[in-house]
């Protein structure tokens, strides 16, 4: 059985430390990994969201078809687990996707309108760390083309991301915690 791994978490939470460690444990030829999540939207060096789609119902359409394919093409056609840093969930908390769509989204990934019976597993990964050391790390980094980060209300957007791992470990999501500090 292969498995999608969602690992979400704030920026320099260690999301790609942890799944660069889990690789390096783990690796065999059935381990993938996607860096950059499926999102249209992004923000400029001055803190100004860049909107790539029309409107937030394009938004919506672009980013459940993303996923969408993405979970039935590994689900049905590939062996190999695939690790992504960031999905549709970060897409949900940054403000880029409706809640519609969220749930729309976790329905795909929690098989509900998946008649062919897959068997994949989705577990999604919560890299918990404190917001001051997060911040610190991101600016140790000076990543220039995401400078956008400096303008983030650090502390809603993990109120965001506590909000939407509990509410999708009600929908029936395995949810797993790590607190990092």
């Amino acid at each position: 059985m292969n498995k999608i791994v969602l690992v979400e978490g704030l920026n320099g939470s260690g999301k790609s430390t942890y799944i660069e460690n889990c690789i390096q444990e783990i690796y065999t030829s059935r381990t993938s990994l996607i860096t950059d999540w499926i999102n249209r939207l992004r923000w400029n060096a001055n803190g100004v969201k860049v909107n790539l789609c029309r409107d937030q119902k394009d938004m919506d359409i672009y980013c459940y078809a993303a996923y969408e394919t993405l979970y039935n093409t590994y689900a049905k056609c590939i062996a190999d687990d695939l690790y992504l840093d960031r999905s549709w969930i970060s897409a949900h908390v940054y403000g880029n996707l409706s809640d519609y769509a969220f749930d729309k989204i976790a329905e795909v990934y929690l098989g509900y309108e998946n008649k062919l019976n897959y068997t994949t597993d989705v577990v999604i990964v919560y890299i918990d760390t404190d917001i001051e050391v997060c911040k610190k790390r991101w600016a140790d980094r000076i990543v220039e083309e995401k400078s956008y980060v400096a303008f983030f209300d650090w502390n809603d957007i993990k109120s965001k991301f506590d909000h939407d791992m509990n509410l999708l470990a009600k929908k029936g999501f395995h949810i797993e915690t790590i607190r990092s500090m």
